[in-house]
């Protein structure tokens, strides 16, 4: 028997629920801790990447130039600046212009704080999303559950920095916010109090501001209101008058609209609607949600309450117009669809909340979904890296050899690297780098566009070394001294963690090609960029001699390539003729080097590399033609260091009239790997 006072002690201290069916297992405590630590565990290694990745090629320092005609960034030009950015005939993102120069009048370089604010917002998105679940009557576990779906989505909110569709998802979720009460109805604007209004118009003008999608959301907006109230409200007139400024603004950028075929559009409406949805297996959650999508019509169509319906069409509206408008882009990409994603998550929700096995259904997304997108997550992560880590390597490399007296150069050809790429690269090291990172005012020159420097220089490009001899006009390869290029492998933890959560997704039968952003990196382990050291004050190795044989007549002879000096052959038909140019550093497993040009004016050449019994390695047929063509580059060929290997030109039983110039073996380069160095822009480097 206990003792009298245990017993009083325990009958007075309430008794603990112990959850039992799936809504209290998914409300309970315990559970939320488990499922907190489950989602950490798979984004923790996300956030940390971002973190620690330097700046990119795109956007980062071009903003300024693409937006408001490159007026300065200061405390000063803040204001002209955003005003200057409503002139612009190209794009009209005023928004977008204010903040990136408060972004880098705050955190200058930095750009690990830009990608910790950037998840900060996505964070601040997901949580309007779920506020308005609420006002709705939408259960905690649905909350939790779309929650879970808009965080692991894979038109990932924070990936590329400088994105702007997820401003655009953030700012309606806010103007939806304050315009939805608690009562499940949208404020009246005559009785909103002048904060509150003030409010409402600033957000609606910064929201229209940040990418052209916004005006079309937000002029339905203001439809959805009018139909509601069955009138115009006095205070909806301003907005209306920015409506009608941004068609003004916007006709003058129409010009960047245009020349997209119906297969086009349609090819990339189909792109977009179905990264609104993350790959699974069998499709399995394309069709529920499609499914969902449709049954929240039913489900709007039937609530008496408030003005819940209207949010729902508003949602759905704003989703297909996000599509219908992002398709006429030239290339969409998945960050498009982001707006589309959050906003149509409130009518998936509401259907969700509707469904009698709803939490089974929360299950699956809180538990299941995340590994059914971390594969796609990780890998574009992963790709992300490797592309970033190699540019900011790179750089390194150019400012390193810049301070041993090598002047920069890219090639000014925008056919080998984009043209933004090569800006980014100026940009850096004449603007960005002295003001951001302390580095000394550097030059760098494009070499087709204001001739190749002098002396010695260091060319960044993307033509590998196979392709590179007579690849630039004007640019003398034999005194190349060096190359080097990044490796994109030994990414530890992302690394691994990219290949386990593929191997996971291809276990649970979800098996796709990766999806990728249009236009981002992907993941690869070729290198990307390549440096080349040129050395002119460096010798080169000229052929001394070429021994012309015709086979037929049985004359030979020896003559000396003189640099900048053609020689020329006429061939007979019925004769047969051999020009040969020994081959001084041939080595085993490695490409011959040489440089020259051929013109066959007619007849038929060929070109390649043959032993001394005269048996061919490789070779390459040409044709007669207008003018002459640079000698292509060989494979990496077997030769043994026991034989004498020769360059070819050869002609057979036909009349044939070719000539050659400035034909030699060049040295073999080192080819080195770039070691990882400081990272500009990252918070680890």
């Amino acid at each position: 028997m206990k003792p009298e006072f245990l017993s009083s002690a325990v009958a007075d201290k309430p008794e603990q629920a112990i959850p039992r069916t799936w809504p209290e297992l998914l409300l309970s405590r315990r559970f939320t801790y488990c499922l907190s630590a489950w989602w950490i565990f798979i984004l923790a290694p996300l956030l940390a990447a971002s973190l620690c990745r330097p700046f990119a090629w795109w956007d980062y320092f071009t903003f300024p130039r693409t937006l408001r005609f490159d007026y300065p960034v200061t405390v000063s030009n803040i204001l002209p600046g955003y005003i200057q950015s409503f002139s612009n005939a190209y794009v009209i993102r005023p928004t977008a212009s204010l903040w990136y120069d408060m972004s880098l009048l705050l955190f200058g370089g930095e750009f690990w704080i830009w990608y910790l604010m950037k998840w900060i917002l996505k964070i601040a998105a997901i949580y309007l999303t779920v506020r308005l679940l609420q006002k709705c009557g939408v259960s905690r576990i649905v909350q939790i559950a779309v929650a879970g779906y808009l965080l692991f989505h894979t038109a990932d909110f924070q990936l590329m920095l400088t994105a702007l569709d997820s401003w655009v998802a953030f700012g309606m979720l806010a103007i939806l916010n304050l315009l939805f009460r608690e009562d499940n109805s949208f404020h009246d604007l005559s009785r909103m109090t002048w904060r509150r209004y003030a409010g409402f118009l600033a957000l609606c003008l910064l929201t229209i501001g940040i990418k052209e999608v916004s005006f079309l959301l937000i002029g339905l907006l203001v439809l959805a209101m009018v139909i509601a109230r069955r009138s115009i409200e006095w205070r909806l007139l301003p907005v209306i008058a920015l409506l009608a400024l941004w068609v003004w603004l916007l006709s003058a950028a129409s010009g960047r609209v245009g020349g997209l075929s119906a297969m086009g559009y349609w090819n990339n409406f189909w792109f977009l609607l179905t990264r609104c949805v993350p790959q699974s297996p069998f499709g399995v959650l394309a069709i529920a949600l499609g499914l969902l999508l449709v049954y929240s019509i039913a489900v709007a169509w039937r609530l008496p309450r408030g003005n819940t319906p209207w949010l729902v069409a508003l949602c759905l509206g704003c989703g297909g117009i996000t599509i219908l408008f992002s398709a006429l882009a030239a290339q969409p990409g998945s960050r498009y669809v982001i707006p589309a994603v959050f906003l149509t998550a409130i009518p998936l929700a509401l259907a969700l909340d509707a469904l009698p096995a709803k939490q089974w259904a929360a299950a699956v997304f809180v538990i299941v979904y995340p590994l059914v997108t971390a594969g796609d997550l990780y890998g574009q992560e992963l790709a992300y890296q490797q592309w970033f880590y190699e540019f900011s390597e790179v750089l390194n490399v150019m400012e390193t050899r810049a301070g041993q007296g090598y002047q920069l150069a890219t090639s000014g050809d925008s056919d080998e690297l984009a043209l933004e790429a090569q800006g980014t690269v100026q940009l850096f090291f004449e603007s960005y780098g002295p003001r951001l990172y302390r580095t000394p005012p550097r030059r760098v020159v494009p070499g087709l566009l204001e001739g190749w420097p002098k002396g010695r220089f260091v060319l960044l490009t993307q033509v590998p070394p196979d392709k590179i001899t007579g690849r630039f006009r004007g640019l003398d390869t034999t005194h190349i001294t060096k190359v080097e290029h990044v490796t994109r492998s030994d990414y530890g933890a992302l690394e691994d963690l990219s290949r386990f959560y593929n191997r996971v997704e291809s276990w649970m039968g979800n098996r796709h090609a990766p999806s990728y952003d249009l236009g981002a990196p992907v993941v690869s382990y070729d290198p990307w960029l390549y440096l080349y050291t040129v050395d002119l004050h460096s010798p080169s190795e000229a052929i001394s001699f070429i021994h012309a044989d015709n086979i037929t007549t049985h004359q030979s002879a020896d003559q000396p390539m003189i640099p900048g000096h053609e020689l020329r052959y006429e061939v007979k038909a019925g004769e047969v003729f051999k020009a040969t140019i020994p081959l001084i550093n041939a080595t085993g497993g490695v490409a011959p080097r040489y440089s020259g040009s051929l013109h066959v004016r007619k007849g038929r050449v060929t070109f390649g590399v043959t032993d001394e019994a005269g048996k061919d390695l490789w070779n390459a047929g040409f044709s007669a033609s207008d003018k002459p063509v640079p000698l292509p580059s060989a494979p990496a060929l077997p030769f043994d260091p026991q034989h004498s290997y020769y360059l070819f030109f050869f002609s057979i039983n036909q009349a044939t009239e070719f000539s050659i110039r400035d034909v030699r073996e060049t040295m073999q380069w080192r080819v080195e790997r770039i070691p990882r160095n400081r990272r500009y822009g990252a918070m680890m480097r």
